[in-house]
């Protein structure tokens, strides 16, 4: 749950080119605010420098007049309400999902949930594939060096 200002980062992933991402928004608006209104709460996917710079302006109003980065950035307007928004990937890269509020106490992020996937279902960015393998090869090193000191405990025991 978030009011105040700023650009608030949730999610950082490596995709390969077919990979997607969905997120699933819900915000509220305090009572005494107008349902018409333009609340300047955005939901950002960019890559790292765009997303430095809104930072660095999410704490000022005029991020909220043509201000948002735009070359290496997708925004998606949020008001009151649930939102869905889905995107596929078109080549590899590395995205920061965040929310930028620009208006202090003008809107609550209630809830987010968000599905990051590449290619062939893996949940994993591109940043962590290489895990799985490691693990296992480090897996079948050790049994080897735990078999080899079985052998030699029974020889030279």
């Amino acid at each position: 749950t978030s009011k105040k200002k700023g650009a608030h980062e949730f999610a950082k992933f490596g995709f390969d080119a077919g990979g997607y991402m969905e997120v699933d928004l819900e915000l509220t608006k305090p009572a005494d605010m107008d349902a018409k209104r333009d609340y300047g709460t955005y939901l950002v996917a960019c890559t790292e420098e765009p997303l430095s710079q809104a930072k660095h302006l999410g704490n000022r109003e005029e991020i909220c007049y043509d201000q948002l980065p735009t070359t290496g950035c997708n925004h998606w307007v949020l008001g009151h309400g649930r939102h869905y928004v889905y995107e596929q990937m078109n080549e590899r890269l590395v995205v920061y999902l965040a929310v930028i509020n620009c208006n202090e106490n003008t809107v609550v992020v209630d809830k987010v949930a968000y599905k990051l996937v590449n290619p062939n279902g893996e949940h994993l960015g591109t940043g962590y594939q290489p895990l799985p393998t490691m693990y296992m090869s480090f897996l079948l090193l050790w049994l080897a060096l735990a078999m080899l000191q079985g052998v030699n405990w029974m020889c030279f025991k």
